[in-house]
């Protein structure tokens, strides 16, 4: 058997590749705290946008 030379991750295989950048952080956030339990208002906070707004912004992508 031959060993891989190695993995090149792009951007397209990124799980939090997303083009919202507020998306991103609240993914990136969310992500890196999966062993909290988190409300909207922290993940909205982190992202610095209002529920509201990340809310709509969740639902448009």
């Amino acid at each position: 058997m031959i060993p891989p030379r190695g993995v090149v991750a792009r951007r397209s295989t990124d799980v939090l590749a997303v083009a919202d950048p507020a998306v991103a952080r609240a993914m990136r956030f969310m992500w890196d705290h999966l062993d909290q339990n988190l409300s909207v208002e922290d993940v909205a906070m982190q992202a610095s946008v209002s529920r509201r707004k990340l809310e709509r912004i969740f639902l448009s992508q």
